[in-house]
C-alpha cells in the first residue's frame, strides 16, 4: 500500500486525500469494514504524524489537514531540543515546559507544544538507524514522559503508544527494541488502564523475558475488574477520537458493580420520603423514623442510597451522626450495603473529576471521605483494598500532580479511626499509610494546607508526626526523586543500558564500578589503590619459628618483595619503571564482578523471603546491604585465594633465588612460609 514507503513527498498529500475520500462515505460502510477503515487512518497517522492535529483543546479534525509551522517556530524547538541532547536543560525542564505550554492559553505556546511533540513523532524513523546511543535513550525516556504525564491524548496517545508497540516488536538487540523498553519503564505503573496495550504487550514473547517483572503487573491488570479505561470508540470510523478512552487518575479506588437495578418510586412516594428526610431531627427522631418504615420499602433502597450520598452526605457534614443513626435505626441490610457502594463511586468520580483540582468540589470529597470512615474504620469495619488503596492512591497522586485532592481524602477518611478499638495506632495497616503521608510531608513539595491536612490527622489519633518514621517509598523508586523523575546516566553504548539484560559485559554491571570508569576515574582509582599498597612490606613480618633465617634481612626483604608483587599482579599490573599504572584489572575485576553478581541474586530471593512480611522498608534494605556486602566480600576473597597463592609462591622462589639462597635452601623455605604461616592467614581472611 502506498503508506509502507516513506521516501516519496508526495505520500502525506496521498494519506491526506484517501481520508477526505472515506470521510463523507464513512457511513455507507458496511459495519465489518468501520474496524478496517479505522486500521487505515491510524497507519496513516502513524506513518505521517504531520497529518495529526496536536494543538492542545483544538477542533480541527486529525488527518483532515497537513499541520506546518513557521520557521521561527521550528527554529525555537530545534533550539530547545539543542539544548536538551547537549545536557544544558534537563529531560524535566523540557516536560515542564511541555505542561506550561498546553496549559497555557497563548496560541503561540499552542503552537510551540504542538511542534516540539510533531518534531518527536517525525524522528521516530530515524531511531533505529540514525540515533546515537545516548541520545536514543534520552529521546526514549522524553516519550515515555509524554505518556506518563498524559501531555497527549485521544489519537496522538494512541499513535504514540502505537509506535512503542512497534518498537518492542523488533528484535532485543535492535536500538528500536531498546527505544521502546525505556519509553515504556516511565508510564508502566500505568499499564492498568489501557487493557489492549496490556493485552498486546504480553503477546511479545522476548519483551516477557527481558522484562520478567511486567507479566505479574500485566496479570494483574488484565485480571482486574471494573473500569480499565480499555473501551475502544465504536463511533465515527474516520472521526473516531482515539483507540483508547483517556483514562482516568486515580485507579486505586474500584467500586464494587452494582448488580441491584435502579428504580425510581413513584413521585408521591418519593416526595413523601424526601419531606420525611428534610424534616429529620434529633427532637423528632423516633417519630420520623416510624414515618420512613411505613413508607419505605427495599426496592428503592438504591434510589434513596444514591440520593442521600449525592444530595445529603456531600454538602451537610454537620449532619453525618444524624444520618448515621437513622439509617442505624431503619436497619436495611440491603441498603446499608449500597450506601457503601454509593460512597465509593460518588468518591471515585470526585476524585477523578477536574471541578475538585479548580477547588469546586473539593469540599464534597472531604466530606465524602469523612463519610466513609466514619461507616467503615469508625465502628471496625475494614476498607478492602480492592475498593481503596490508600497508599496506592497517593501514589498515584503525586505522579499525576493530584496530590491536592488525594491528601484531603485520605486524612479525612482516617480521622474517625479515633473512634475505633481496631484502626488506631499501632495498628501496622494505619502506621503504614501513616508512614508514606509522613514521607510526602518532609520530603515532597506539598502545599502548606496539605502538610496542615496530615498534621491534623496526626493529633486526632495522638501522633507526634516527628516521631513518626517516613516512608522510602517514593524515594526508592528506580528514576524517581521526590523532585520529580530523575534523568539517568546514559551510557555512551546503548547496549549498556539497564534495560538491555542480554549483554553481559562488564560496563553491564551498574553495580562494579572498575568495569564502568573513564581513564582519570581509573588512575585516581589506581593511585588510591598505590598509597595502600605502599605499607603493605612493613605489614610482612618473620616469625620467630623460622630460627635459620629469622634474623637475616636479605631473607626478610626477599619475602616482602615477593608479598609485594604478588598482591600487585591480582590486583593489576603496571607498566615502565616510573610504575604509572595502565589499569587493567587482571583478575580481580572479573572476580569482584562474579562475586558480586551471585551475591545480589542471593540476597535478592533470601532477604525477600526472610522479610517478607517485614514493614519497615528501611530494615530490609539495609539487611540486604549488609548481606550483599559480606556475602561479595567473602565469595572475592575465597576466588582470589587461589590465583594469590600461586603468584605468591612463584615470586618467593624467584626472589630468594635472586637474593643468593641456593636453590635446596629456597625452596625448604618456600615450602616453610606457604605451609606455615602463608595459608592460614589466607586461610581466615587477613
Amino acid at each position: 500500500m502506498f503508506f509502507e514507503t516513506s521516501q516519496s513527498q508526495s505520500e502525506p498529500l496521498l494519506n491526506y486525500i484517501i481520508i477526505n475520500a472515506l470521510e463523507p462515505s464513512s457511513s455507507l460502510l458496511e459495519p465489518n469494514d468501520v474496524e478496517a477503515c479505522i486500521e487505515v487512518r491510524n497507519t496513516c497517522l502513524q506513518v505521517h504524524p504531520r497529518l495529526m492535529t496536536l494543538t492542545p483543546n483544538s477542533d480541527v479534525e486529525s488527518g483532515l489537514t497537513v499541520v506546518t509551522y513557521s520557521n521561527e517556530i521550528e527554529s525555537e524547538v530545534d533550539g530547545i531540543y539543542k539544548q536538551m541532547y547537549d545536557e544544558n536543560t534537563s529531560i524535566e525542564e523540557v516536560i515542564a515546559m511541555l505542561r506550561r505550554y498546553k496549559d497555557s492559553s497563548n496560541p503561540r505556546d499552542h503552537e510551540v507544544f504542538s511542534c516540539m511533540i510533531h518534531f518527536l513523532f517525525d524522528e521516530y524513523k530515524f531511531f533505529q538507524s540514525f540515533y546515537p546511543a545516548r541520545e536514543l535513550a534520552m529521546t526514549g525516556y522524553l516519550f515515555g514522559s509524554l505518556i506518563r504525564h498524559s501531555l497527549i491524548e485521544y489519537i496522538p496517545l494512541g499513535i504514540a503508544m502505537r509506535y512503542i508497540l512497534d518498537a518492542l516488536n523488533c528484535p532485543p538487540e535492535t536500538n528500536l527494541f531498546k527505544f521502546g523498553t525505556q519509553a515504556l519503564s516511565r508510564f508502566e505503573f500505568r499499564l492498568a488502564e489501557w487493557r489492549p496495550l496490556c493485552e498486546a504487550l504480553i503477546r511479545i514473547p522476548h519483551l516477557m523475558e527481558a522484562r520478567q517483572d511486567l507479566v505479574s503487573i500485566i496479570q494483574r491488570a488484565l485480571n482486574t475488574p471494573g473500569p480499565q479505561g480499555d473501551n475502544i470508540s465504536e463511533s465515527h470510523p474516520i472521526s473516531s477520537n482515539s483507540p483508547y478512552e483517556p483514562p482516568a487518575p486515580f485507579t486505586a479506588i474500584q467500586p464494587d458493580p452494582i448488580s441491584e437495578p435502579l428504580e425510581v418510586p413513584p413521585e408521591d412516594l418519593s416526595d413523601r420520603i424526601l419531606f420525611i428526610v428534610n424534616n429529620l431531627a434529633p427532637s423528632n427522631f423516633d417519630l420520623k423514623v416510624k414515618e420512613m418504615r411505613e413508607q419505605f420499602v427495599d426496592q428503592y433502597s438504591r434510589w434513596f442510597a444514591n440520593y442521600l450520598v449525592d444530595q445529603r452526605i456531600c454538602t451537610e457534614p454537620n449532619n453525618h451522626p444524624l444520618y448515621l443513626r437513622f439509617l442505624d435505626a431503619l436497619d436495611s441490610r440491603p441498603l446499608s450495603k449500597l450506601i457503601l457502594q454509593e460512597t465509593f463511586i460518588k468518591a471515585a468520580a470526585l476524585l477523578n473529576s477536574d471541578k475538585s483540582i479548580s477547588g469546586t468540589d473539593r469540599s464534597a470529597l472531604k466530606n465524602v471521605g469523612t463519610w466513609l470512615g466514619t461507616i467503615t474504620l469508625s465502628r471496625d469495619q475494614p476498607i478492602k483494598h480492592k475498593n481503596l488503596s490508600f497508599k496506592d492512591l497517593l501514589i498515584e497522586g503525586y505522579d499525576n500532580g493530584r496530590l491536592i485532592v488525594a491528601i484531603p481524602f485520605v486524612c479525612k477518611t482516617l480521622e474517625p479511626c479515633v473512634k475505633s478499638k481496631v484502626f488506631q495506632p499501632p495498628n501496622p495497616w494505619l502506621m503504614a499509610v501513616i508512614s508514606l503521608l509522613a514521607e510526602l510531608y518532609h520530603f515532597a513539595e506539598i502545599k502548606l494546607n496539605l502538610k496542615f491536612d496530615i498534621e491534623i490527622l496526626c493529633k486526632s489519633l495522638d501522633l507526634n508526626l516527628d516521631s513518626v518514621e517516613p516512608a522510602t517509598i517514593l524515594r526508592s523508586r528506580p528514576l524517581e526523586s521526590l523532585a520529580g523523575p530523575s534523568l539517568p546516566e546514559y551510557p555512551e553504548d546503548i547496549g549498556s543500558m539497564p534495560m538491555d539484560s542480554s549483554s553481559s559485559q562488564v560496563g553491564d554491571s551498574h553495580v562494579l564500578v572498575l568495569g564502568a570508569q573513564s581513564s582519570e576515574s581509573h588512575r585516581a582509582l589506581g593511585t588510591h589503590i598505590e598509597s595502600i599498597l605502599t605499607n603493605l612490606v612493613h605489614l610482612v613480618h618473620i616469625s620467630p619459628q623460622l630460627s635459620p633465617v629469622y634474623g637475616n634481612p636479605t631473607f626478610k626483604r626477599a619475602v616482602q618483595m615477593a608479598v609485594d608483587r604478588a598482591v600487585r599482579e591480582v590486583l593489576f599490573f603496571f607498566t615502565g619503571r616510573t610504575r604509572h599504572f595502565s589499569f587493567h584489572f587482571q583478575i580481580i575485576l572479573p572476580v569482584v564482578e562474579r562475586s558480586v553478581t551471585i551475591a545480589g541474586i542471593s540476597t535478592r530471593e533470601l532477604v525477600a523471603k526472610d522479610f517478607a512480611t517485614e514493614p519497615n522498608e528501611e530494615k530490609l534494605r539495609r539487611a540486604g546491604h549488609l548481606m550483599a556486602q559480606k556475602l561479595a566480600g567473602s565469595l572475592a576473597l575465597v576466588t582470589c585465594k587461589e590465583p594469590l597463592k600461586s603468584n605468591l609462591a612463584t615470586h618467593l622462589r624467584q626472589f630468594l633465588i635472586d637474593h643468593g639462597f641456593n636453590e635446596v635452601c629456597a625452596l625448604t623455605s618456600l615450602r616453610i612460609c606457604l605451609f606455615i604461616f602463608v595459608l592460614p592467614s589466607l586461610a581466615d581472611g587477613s
